[in-house]
């Protein structure tokens, strides 16, 4: 009938609204991120908080979505809707990655010595099939994809944001 007709062209409208707008606001993330704005939080809260926000997308994938935190508060100082936004998008490339398979994707956060000092490593893997090795030089280049409907900003952006937090906590 011509109300299904227009109900599915709406949808398809609403559908393709919504992705351009993804696009836009990953497109000005990596043209002009806003400047961070550091405050203490406990990361493992906000992994687990980022973690809810997934679920429900995750839901009927086949994929598991696991954590692995530590017992005790990790207090540092982050810009929270930064941290949100690289494991949302290094989430959503593993599911992606799995996606018709299933598998299982971790988010890891724990203390590591190294010569440089101590760090926080918050670590996010799967078991999929990885990143083919001719590719990984390029993959935190601004819109380099090997994905259908991948816009090639969601490594480079992750990339981008955790320059803010590579050095040594004292």
């Amino acid at each position: 009938s011509l109300e299904e007709e227009n109900l599915h062209l709406m949808n398809i409208v609403l559908t393709e609204t919504g992705r351009l707008n993804d696009l836009v606001s990953n497109f000005l993330d990596y043209a002009r991120p806003p400047d961070p704005r550091f405050r203490d939080v406990d990361l493992g809260e906000v992994i687990r908080e980022t973690v809810k926000l997934l679920e429900p997308s995750l839901a009927g994938t086949r994929i598991a979505l696991v954590k692995n935190l530590p017992k005790e508060k990790a207090i540092l100082s982050v810009d929270v809707s930064q941290i949100r936004q690289i494991i949302i998008n290094l989430v959503r490339n593993s599911a992606e990655d799995l996606q018709g398979r299933g598998g299982t994707v971790e988010i890891s956060l724990f203390r590591e010595n190294t010569p440089a000092g101590e760090f926080t490593v918050l670590s996010v893997a799967d078991d999929g099939e990885g990143i083919p090795e001719n590719i990984l030089p390029e993959i935190f280049e601004p819109f380099r994809t090997t994905k259908e409907k991948g816009t090639g900003l969601g490594l480079a952006i992750v990339y981008q944001f955790c320059l803010l937090y590579t050095s040594p906590s004292p």
